[in-house]
């Protein structure tokens, strides 16, 4: 890559843009509201059928279908991090600093939070927050795993996920739709504590689910969630073979946790997780 970047036509039309954050936004706030509906519905039959009042269980049903339109929205984060083990970054490379306030001024985001995991290999993952935020995880050996190019595609990645709204959402969905797979896949791990280890017991009854929630999270991210995700962050960094050398060393490693509902905001794990990162990489060496 002795040559550098290269200007190249893969640039995303805003309102192609803006179309795919207005369709992320509807479909969280679709997600969210069928979750406080849910609830509702069962709280509503049960206090219906143990005080035998109408109004009482319309009442309490509306409260709690709120309330816990609001627990998922302000919860959805938090046990993503705890899932994935996020802690602090105390001290980020000055290099991944740089990187992250120069894609943030040329996307027009703000620089998300800086995380890390203690996870084997070099990964990225994009948590959307509320708000708009994003908490952005990156494990210890992604840096040092790649030179300033190959860093800079695969922050960019990141961040087009969070400017588009997609990191929100399957922050949400992981929680709602994906909450059966997410039991059941961390029940398996060891380890697990605080938020995540909560779900893991309050979601029990979900567990017999797990395939249907997993079937469902396959449609919601789409054949070609992945792709696009690449294919974006090209129109920040103009260089689509920084992503594809990038995409290579990150599968030469370990892979991610083997969370479904969690595959599509690690860079190298898309909707069928990274069987598909050998075409990722292909389509990326054609634009």
């Amino acid at each position: 890559m002795g040559a550098g970047p290269v200007p190249c036509s893969a640039a995303v039309p805003e309102v192609t843009l803006q179309h795919t954050v207005l369709a992320n936004a509807r479909t969280t706030l679709r997600i969210l509201a069928l979750t406080g509906v849910s609830v509702a519905v069962v709280v509503g039959l049960a206090v219906a059928l143990i005080s035998g009042s109408l109004v009482l269980a319309l009442v309490v049903a509306a409260v709690v279908g709120g309330l816990a339109i609001v627990l998922v929205s302000t919860g959805a984060a938090p046990v993503v991090r705890s899932a994935v083990g996020v802690r602090p970054l105390d001290a980020p490379p000055a290099r991944l600093v740089n990187k992250l306030e120069g894609l943030g001024a040329t996307a027009g985001v703000d620089a998300p939070r800086l995380a890390t995991a203690p996870i084997a290999g070099a990964h990225a993952l994009i948590v959307g927050e509320r708000g708009g935020a994003a908490t952005l995880v990156v494990t210890p050996d992604l840096v040092e795993a790649l030179d300033r190019i190959e860093l800079e595609a695969v922050l960019a990645r990141q961040l087009v996920l969070s400017r588009s709204g997609s990191a929100r959402l399957h922050t949400v969905a992981a929680v709602t739709v994906g909450l059966p797979a997410l039991s059941a896949e961390l029940a398996g791990r060891p380890g697990v504590g605080g938020l995540a280890r909560a779900v893991v017991v309050l979601a029990l009854p979900l567990r017999p689910l797990a395939g249907w929630s997993r079937r469902s999270l396959a449609r919601l991210h789409g054949s070609d969630g992945a792709f696009e995700a690449d294919r974006t962050a090209t129109s920040l960094t103009r260089y689509p073979p920084a992503l594809a050398t990038a995409l290579e060393k990150l599968a030469a490693g370990p892979a991610p946790p083997p969370l479904t509902a969690l595959a599509v905001v690690w860079t190298d794990a898309g909707p069928e997780g990274r069987a598909r990162v050998a075409d990722r990489i292909d389509a990326l060496r054609e634009l």
